[in-house]
């Protein structure tokens, strides 16, 4: 009787959010004409039925980053978020849009927002880093976006890389709504003879080719593979084989995980992270250390430096991207929405009309960019804009842009960026089409408790068997402590 009421209750609801966000969407003739244009906005009644309605909106922290920065930030930023609450708000009178910030310590972040969804006081929209969407439990917290995004007549599939849902897409349910992504691609050495050719034949590249291709170009001086690779990163790079929390599956003490952390340590310098880098490039004192010890380097797609062409001024070469042993381009997706499961219909259909809002390239005039953008219309815009500023940036660091003709004739150089513009953009643009997977699982703990482990094992404190074993009861005992 009980799933007879739930079953009765489902339909209902869902018949009450297909006609609310029905309600909401359709247009007389051109809603698109309406984002466009604000005074048509303010005078229509396309939001009459949000009129008075409130959207709470949490991300992590306070930013002390400019608005109108101009770099480009994987996370949502408070302060670009307060300038699209601003803007929304202005085209929809009576609505009442508030953007809620956090401690800046990420686990009292995890550990607050756990409390707040299961005590239901939780807000609206919530930043997709902070809470745990991937996991079976973000089917009872977190709505699917899917049958949202899909009723609204402006969605296009078109106008998406529908891949990056496909990547983040839980048993066919989408539980966050990704604003961009970010993934890297690999350099070469210049200082091996060779490398940088053996590089550039793959199209892309795994982390298993990248050790077949040191044990044939590594030397004495240049032991290691790149300054990020260590037991851990392995290990995220192939934590699906080994890990599905969903399904509760732990399998880290198996031969195949052993025999990866033996081969990983001799060719792991164990300096991760070893500085900080910069949007734009590393410095050159910096890469100069990296070429002394490492046959590659890994840059961001959101930095664009590798993809610019200018091999005369860096020591390392090449953008082959980094990939899994299934050929996926690895994805980190940590920039974007969950929408709370307490949410009404209405308040549903109030948050995807601000998502969508957000995502409109006028809407986001003179904010900080948003790199890789998975809605397409702001991808190429934004992709463009970002070519520009990095040349301009490396321009005013004396590094000097090579293009046909003379340097100083302003129109050579104006096509010239025109060009690299186009180049950077069909580039990053084919990256995307990629097949993706998602490169972390859940929760920042479990990754915290194999970094722990497999730091003494680096260390030789404990064998790769010992580490096997540790890992196995810490990420099985964390599973059943968060209740996932």
């Amino acid at each position: 009787m009980n799933k007879i009421i739930k079953c009765m209750l489902c339909v209902v609801c869902m018949f009450i959010l297909f006609t609310t966000l029905t309600a909401c969407f359709i247009n007389d003739n051109n809603r698109e004409q309406t984002y466009n244009d604000s005074n048509n906005a303010n005078n229509s009644t396309e939001h009459s039925l949000f009129y008075g309605e409130t959207l709470t909106i949490t991300t992590p922290w306070e930013s002390s980053i400019p608005a109108q920065a101009l770099i480009a930030i994987e996370m949502m930023l408070s302060s670009t978020l307060n300038i699209l609450a601003e803007r929304y708000m202005d085209e929809n009178p009576g609505v009442n849009v508030i953007i809620n910030t956090l401690t800046t310590n990420i686990q009292d972040v995890h550990s607050r927002m756990n409390v707040e969804l299961m005590a239901g006081q939780a807000d609206i929209l919530l930043d997709m880093s902070t809470v745990p969407w991937r996991t079976g439990r973000g089917r009872d917290l977190f709505v699917d976006w899917f049958p949202i995004i899909t009723f609204d007549p402006r969605f296009d599939e078109d106008n998406y890389f529908m891949n990056v849902f496909d990547a983040i897409a839980v048993d066919g349910r989408m539980h966050a709504f990704p604003i961009s992504i970010n993934f890297h691609y690999m350099s070469a050495n210049r200082a091996i003879d060779g490398l940088y050719e053996a590089l550039i034949f793959y199209e892309s590249i795994t982390l298993e080719e990248l050790y077949k291709l040191h044990n044939i170009f590594s030397c004495s001086d240049i032991p290691y593979i790149a300054y990020f690779y260590d037991t851990f990163e392995v290990t995220l790079h192939n934590i699906h084989s080994f890990l599905d929390i969903r399904a509760r599956h732990v399998a880290f003490t198996v031969n195949s995980f052993i025999d990866l952390l033996n081969r990983a340590q001799p060719v792991s310098s164990g300096h991760r992270n070893l500085t900080t880098t910069s949007v734009f490039t590393v410095p050159h004192d910096i890469e100069q250390v990296r070429s002394m010890m490492y046959l590659f380097d890994r840059a961001s797609a959101h930095s664009f430096v590798n993809l610019m062409g200018f091999e005369q001024e860096f020591l390392f070469k090449g953008n082959v991207p980094l990939v899994n042993n299934e050929r996926e381009l690895l994805i980190d997706a940590w920039n974007g929405f969950v929408l709370n499961e307490n949410a009404t219909p209405l308040q549903r259909a109030l948050a995807w009309d601000f998502v969508y809002f957000s995502m409109q390239p006028e809407n986001r005039d003179g904010l900080t960019l948003v790199n890789h953008a998975i809605y397409k219309p702001l991808f190429f815009h934004q992709t463009r804009l970002h070519v520009e500023r990095t040349a301009s940036a490396l321009e005013h660091g004396g590094i000097y842009i090579y293009y046909s003709g003379n340097e100083h004739d302003e129109s050579a150089h104006a096509q010239w960026l025109e060009m690299l513009k186009d180049s950077i953009t069909y580039k990053l643009y084919n990256f995307a089409e990629m097949p993706m997977r998602q490169f972390t699982p859940a929760y920042v703990q479990i990754l915290g408790a194999i970094n722990t482990v497999l730091s003494d094992f680096h260390d030789g404190i404990i064998t790769a068997e010992q580490a096997a074993i540790d890992i196995q009861n810490r990420v099985s005992l964390l599973i059943m402590e968060l209740g996932i």
